[in-house]
């Protein structure tokens, strides 16, 4: 009986730690889930698919000025219409520092693409990811000062 339970109790404490581990592994990886996805939401020009990236709370940052996703929304749907921007497959990547401090992450994102046919080089952006649930994460905020994310963002004529 006594050998019985030992058995199980290992099986239950290495399940755990086999649990833990595949969850750090996980948390591990969601940064850069979402940088590959930043240039995969705007690929589609699907604002449905764009609005399911981001909340109406995410702050937007552009030189300084700050806003909500809520109330840039409309200039994004005048962007994704136009399609002056385009990123290609596998255009963005990015890194966190795989810790999240007070429940959120700040996720460098390079990004590269075009607009108005001309190549963006490298636009740097910066996004702060929050955990909101076991395996659930939401935008914080995300910034940048490059004239591709104000033009899709806030609508900034070229």
């Amino acid at each position: 009986m006594k050998k019985k339970l030992c058995t199980t109790l290992i099986i239950l404490v290495s399940g755990l730690i086999i649990s833990v581990f595949v969850y750090k592994v996980y948390l591990i990886q969601i940064d850069t889930e979402y940088a590959v996805n930043f240039s995969k939401v705007f690929q589609t020009y699907d604002i449905n698919v764009v609005d399911s990236y981001f909340t109406k709370d995410t702050c937007i940052i552009y030189n300084g000025k700050q806003t909500t996703y809520d109330k840039v929304r409309n200039n994004i749907v005048i962007a994704c219409k136009e399609k002056k921007y385009d990123f290609s497959e596998g255009s963005s990547y990015g890194y966190g520092n795989d810790k999240f401090i007070n429940g959120v992450q700040d996720v460098g994102i390079r990004l590269y693409g075009n607009l108005c046919g001309e190549k963006t080089g490298e636009c740097k952006i910066k996004i702060k990811l929050r955990k909101t649930g076991l395996f659930s994460f939401e935008i914080e905020s995300v910034e940048s000062n490059d004239e591709i994310f104000g033009y899709i963002f806030l609508g900034e004529q070229l």
